[in-house]
């Protein structure tokens, strides 16, 4: 799992760093409407599967926690490949949806936007043509790879750290949560900025 995280970080920065700087050094900053499609597809592939990556080690690190003698059969091979192929299922799933909606989308002429990335949010405030299929998709898919995620990882941590209250010794306290720390971290950094990205208000894309 961890593996996968490393590799899909890469990747998701890899996605949208190059059109950032291209967009900072270019005197013209366009973008062809295909290209935009593509950077679509990456982001909304790579952010869910990397959401349901850290549910999945949210359960590893309940696993060797709260059930240390199971763990490994808990968390074995099978299942590890099990969480990696279904998490990558589901976003793809959300990704081709997205991708597809946006394809049908209509713009009657060349508009500018001034987001610094292609993403849907911004696209959907460009588009002439009704959007409402993709809002109801987006808000859809939001509460899928946000919020029922985010759920379990509260409910695996909850059960966490009612175990780690039970060890009698300050010394096995620490050690247990230091093996949380930077999976929390992440998890903390990740949905603060889907937060900023995709729960703000619509008014956040007046400008475009």
């Amino acid at each position: 799992l961890l593996a996968n995280l490393s590799l899909l970080d890469t990747a998701y920065v890899s996605n949208t760093a190059p059109q950032v700087l291209v967009h900072l050094l270019a005197p013209v900053r366009t973008m062809p409407y295909g290209a935009c499609l593509t950077q679509i597809f990456f982001l909304h592939f790579l952010a869910p599967w990397e959401c349901f990556l850290l549910t999945a080690m949210s359960y590893h690190r309940y696993a060797a926690i709260c059930q240390p003698l199971h763990c490994l059969v808990l968390m074995g091979r099978r299942t590890r490949t099990g969480l990696a192929s279904i998490s990558c299922l589901l976003a793809l799933a959300n990704a081709l949806t997205h991708t597809t909606l946006a394809a049908l989308l209509k713009f009657c002429r060349p508009r500018l936007s001034t987001h610094f990335f292609c993403d849907l949010p911004p696209l959907l405030k460009l588009s002439c043509s009704s959007t409402q299929a993709n809002e109801l998709t987006l808000f859809f898919f939001s509460f899928l790879v946000a919020l029922a995620p985010c759920t379990l990882v509260v409910i695996s941590y909850t059960h966490v750290v009612a175990a780690v209250l039970r060890i009698q010794s300050a010394e096995g306290q620490r050690k247990a949560l230091s093996t949380c720390g930077a999976h929390i971290t992440v998890v903390c950094i990740f949905y603060i900025i889907s937060v900023l990205c995709y729960i703000l208000p619509s008014s956040a894309y007046s400008g475009l």
